[in-house]
């Protein structure tokens, strides 16, 4: 079909009776065998339909018969519910990654609806390419920007590159929306924690009372110099942030998640829900880290659901356990040498 250079089932609603409206001609002629060609596509897309929702018929020729579906305009939009079956965690992400692409350029309505629905069980890549797809069309980006209001997607998903071209869009209400959500992520109950904690910023803190702080609250998940586990970020790196930006970090980990620091829920055929980063994923199986630092191969066999709400693996609620003073103590030793 692609080699037709032109949609033939739009050019066959041209059919009809000569120009003239005299007796047929040659480009009569021409109109019924196009006529023909579309009656054999048509009976092959029919085809393709029956083995594309045939759940009994070998995944790859389904795969490939609704690729095909995808490429004709009366029929993309039931391929786009079609091919939502292989954006699951049991498909390679290669495949996901395909299978996003095909419908980018299919162009189908249903398209930005069925990578909403696919995205909580994303991995990190394919995420990007899902991205990519709301961005090829200036109808899907607004799609895009409504899901970040509603925190489906959460700006940390969305690249530099990403950012940049959501923020080049046509639509100038669109781009003010935009800008708004990707600078304003903080949830405002988070935001008025890090505003009753303003008073660890005032005065000098005491690192070696801080050093206390980060071996009883932080060193479980955080690795800064000899002390802790490396879960979570190394914190040998924030020496040169700010005060702010360190106090609003731990008290609203969610407000900025690192990427590849997002975590995974895994629940297996079994029954067993596993908990982690995404540390690997191949075609076969992915690798979780879990809380204790150990690593978990699952294959994909196993896998009955697989998903990240966008959150943090860090979990809020430091103030619990972490008074104003306290804090001081421990910002004066984040940003002290290391030992």
């Amino acid at each position: 079909m692609q080699r037709l250079g032109a949609d033939p089932f739009s050019l066959a609603a041209a059919t009809g009776t000569s120009a003239t409206g005299t007796s047929p001609t040659a480009t009569d002629s021409g109109r019924l065998a196009l006529q023909t060609v579309v009656a054999d596509l048509d009976r092959e897309l029919a085809r393709c339909l029956v083995l594309a929702s045939d759940r009994a018929a070998p995944g790859d020729e389904r795969l490939a018969a609704a690729i095909l579906l995808a490429r004709a305009v009366p029929t993309c939009e039931r391929a786009a519910d079609l091919l939502a079956e292989w954006l699951v965690p049991q498909s390679a992400p290669e495949t996901q990654s395909h299978v996003i692409d095909v419908l980018a350029r299919s162009g189908a309505d249903r398209v930005p609806a069925v990578l909403a629905a696919a995205w909580p069980g994303l991995g990190p890549a394919v995420r990007t390419r899902a991205v990519d797809a709301w961005l090829s069309r200036a109808g899907w980006a607004g799609d895009l920007v409504s899901h970040l209001e509603t925190r489906l997607i959460r700006s940390g998903d969305i690249s530099l590159q990403q950012r940049d071209r959501l923020l080049r869009q046509p639509d100038a209400d669109l781009v003010e929306r935009a800008g708004k959500v990707l600078t304003g992520s903080a949830s405002p109950a988070r935001q008025e924690m890090v505003a009753r904690y303003k008073g660890s910023l005032e005065g000098v803190g005491n690192p070696s009372a801080g050093r206390e702080v980060y071996t009883r609250v932080c060193a479980n998940c955080h690795r800064r110099g000899d002390l802790g586990r490396e879960l979570g970020p190394n914190l040998a790196t924030v020496q040169e942030h700010a005060p702010a930006r360190l106090l609003a970090n731990i008290l609203d980990p969610n407000a900025d998640i690192q990427p590849g620091y997002s975590g995974y829920t895994c629940v297996l055929g079994t029954g067993e829900v596993v908990t982690g980063l995404l540390a690997t994923e191949t075609g076969g199986a992915v690798t979780l880290k879990l809380a204790d630092g150990s690593l978990r191969s699952i294959a994909r066999s196993e896998i009955e659901e697989f998903s990240t709400a966008g959150r943090s693996f860090m979990p809020e609620g430091v103030e619990e356990s972490v008074t104003v003073d306290q804090m001081r103590d421990l910002l004066a030793f984040l940003r002290g040498g290391l030992d």
